[in-house]
């Protein structure tokens, strides 16, 4: 007879590892649009930050964390009617609300938005691009919005936040592959990093 201890234990485990999973397959997707960043002009600290903090909206999306279901999945369906050239000034809009501590000045840049201590979105909204990036093309946008659609409650934020971390740093960039385009390479590092903490 099995323990009920083992078996909260291998399903304690069997969690953990779809966790790893999700996340590994969320990064991979955002790996991608991270390569499109730099593609389109972004330098590495511009791309890095920007992906950073889109994932977390979407992470923020699905776990409660706003105060109206989805707001950054239907922020980003209705980016793709706003001409290109305005779309990163209105996503940079949208950081700022995210960033202002005020609830009426935060309802009248983005209603149902949440205040987000911490820094991640600090100073996002006056941030400078150079003229030469291109603007946000239906693609990318189209793109993030079906990655956005996803289950983004079981990844593992504090995964994300030290991967990120990493693509500041050139050694951990080529352990992983550049801009984190392969599952296998994700998930290697993962577990190196966190496999004994879970």
């Amino acid at each position: 007879e099995i323990s009920p201890i083992v078996d909260l234990k291998k399903e304690v485990t069997k969690k953990r590892e779809l966790g790893l999973r999700i996340s590994a397959d969320k990064a991979t997707k955002m790996g991608q649009i991270h390569s499109k960043l730099i593609s389109l002009g972004f330098t590495q600290e511009q791309a890095d930050k920007m992906i950073v903090r889109l994932a977390f909206l979407m992470f923020a999306d699905d776990t409660q964390i706003f105060n109206k279901q989805n707001i950054f999945t239907d922020f980003l369906h209705g980016l793709k009617e706003i001409e290109a050239p305005l779309r990163l000034e209105k996503l940079k809009r949208f950081f700022g609300a995210v960033d202002t501590e005020d609830n009426e000045s935060r309802a009248r840049l983005a209603p149902g938005v949440s205040y987000i201590d911490g820094g991640l979105f600090e100073g996002a909204e006056k941030e400078s691009f150079s003229i030469y990036v291109k603007p946000l093309d239906d693609q990318l946008v189209d793109d993030l919005y079906n990655i956005s659609k996803d289950d983004w409650s079981k990844v593992n934020p504090i995964v994300f936040g030290s991967m990120y971390e990493g693509a500041m740093d050139k050694g951990t960039r080529h352990e992983i592959g550049a801009h984190y385009t392969s599952e296998e390479n994700i998930l290697k590092v993962i577990n190196n990093l966190f496999m004994d903490d879970l």
